[in-house]
């Protein structure tokens, strides 16, 4: 937090954290005490007596996990890693080299949005490394001709859509347009293609439970 000790001018990083609160209580919505419009965190809704935010759980459970552990801040320092180490993990499956590999991740850890986004509550640095990581579970279950590793990959590009929709279809439009052409030797791109639409299943359902479990039950 030494970049933005009082949070940035992003409104989202409060409307973050006002969910944790919310999760921490075991609720998804929180009540709105009878006047919706007296306080209304920024992205949030009212209905039914009830505020919610906009964003499902991809970020906020790490969030959360991190202030039950005694910081949501530990949430940032993971995310900070699975970037730095994403990084490390796809240019070593790409190169095959070490030492590129080790350049890479050094690169990651001195650049910007590292050093900017290490200090805040948003989640581009956590969904830039699920992204790197589903990258790199994707090519080398291909490679190496591993369901349970293109699985993986599966999930976690349902963890990606999960926290930024957008991001996954962009990781999803990327990957799946060049492997085919561009990883010669990686296997069959679509032998796997089961074990990859069942792992984004998995985490589809989670999707489709959470908005079940707020607009339908009302939690």
């Amino acid at each position: 937090r030494w970049a933005y000790p009082h949070y940035s001018w992003n409104r989202d990083e409060l409307t973050y954290l006002w969910h944790v609160d919310v999760l921490r209580t075991g609720s998804l919505s929180a009540p709105d005490g009878g006047f919706p419009d007296l306080f209304r965190p920024w992205l949030t809704a009212a209905l039914d007596g009830r505020l919610f935010s906009q964003y499902s759980l991809g970020w906020p459970v790490p969030l959360l996990v991190g202030d039950l552990l005694g910081s949501p801040g530990f949430a940032l320092w993971a995310a900070t890693a699975l970037a730095v180490l994403g990084t490390r993990a796809l240019a070593l499956e790409l190169h095959r080299d070490r030492l590129v590999a080790g350049l890479a991740a050094l690169a990651m850890l001195g650049a910007p949005i590292v050093a900017i986004h290490s200090g805040m509550y948003l989640n581009y640095l956590f969904t830039l490394g699920l992204g790197l990581f589903f990258t790199t579970s994707l090519l080398s279950g291909l490679r190496l001709r591993s369901g349970p590793r293109v699985a993986l990959a599966g999930a976690l590009l349902g963890w990606i859509f999960l926290t930024r929709p957008y991001d996954a279809a962009i990781w999803a439009a990327v990957v799946f347009v060049f492997p085919p052409a561009l990883t010669h030797g990686y296997g069959s791109f679509m032998t796997y293609g089961a074990m990859l639409v069942l792992g984004l299943i998995l985490l589809i359902a989670t999707v489709i439970a959470f908005v079940v479990a707020l607009v339908v039950i009302g939690v």
